[in-house]
């Protein structure tokens, strides 16, 4: 059982591990780790190569941290249930694929996207109300996408509490997830955004930061 837990996870990473984001550049005719701003990731993708390869490289990365959830269901079926440190621990993979990936010399992009569809899949509820902030923050700060992905990295853990607390039936839809493992690791990943984007944030204060709209 916990080879088949080990694959899980390995999978998880490989399909994270994915750079949806630098292979869509590319039939575009663009390195994104070198223009724009040179991060392999669906912001800089929709900056670089239009609104079209954008779309597309936010539903890939979307789309893996979705897959990278269900993996277990197919290979530990009968315990997918009972452990959600299992389920946790492949959404983790997942992001830590697409921010280290080795196709890509173990770099890759800020992990956002591939965190919200694997919480999606974790949490659907607190992960839709968190868009809401995501875009409050994007649109009030004239389309900065590090702004947006910073408050709704902030406001994940808090909806995902309330909701617990408030409204468990709501909490709970595509898995029993135990609230005590998830919670920590919402926490870790607003932290680990944030990190990730304080070059953002620097370039902010020197007034480089373009809107994601931005060529």
């Amino acid at each position: 059982m916990i080879v088949k837990i080990l694959v899980s996870i390995l999978v998880s990473y490989i399909i994270g591990a994915i750079p949806f984001s630098f292979i869509i550049g590319k039939i575009n005719g663009h390195d994104v780790r070198k223009e724009g701003s040179c991060n392999p990731g669906a912001s800089n993708v929709l900056r670089v190569c239009g609104k079209k390869a954008g779309i597309a490289a936010y539903i890939l990365d979307i789309g893996k941290g979705m897959v990278a959830v269900l993996i277990p269901s197919f290979i530990l079926s009968s315990i997918i249930s009972i452990h959600s440190y299992i389920l946790v621990a492949c959404a983790v993979a997942s992001i830590l694929g697409h921010v280290f990936s080795i196709f890509l010399g173990f770099k890759g992009g800020k992990g956002v996207a591939t965190s919200a569809g694997s919480m999606f899949m974790l949490a659907p509820v607190s992960l839709l109300l968190t868009m809401v902030f995501f875009f409050i923050g994007l649109f009030a700060s004239r389309k900065t996408v590090a702004i947006g992905s910073t408050v709704g990295a902030l406001a994940f853990p808090i909806v995902l509490s309330l909701l617990y607390f408030k409204a468990n039936f709501l909490y709970k839809l595509f898995f029993n997830i135990n609230y005590v493992v998830l919670l920590p690791i919402a926490i870790l990943l607003a932290i680990f955004i944030i990190i990730k984007h304080i070059p953002n944030y620097k370039r902010m204060l020197k007034g480089e930061e373009n809107s994601f709209l931005k060529k």
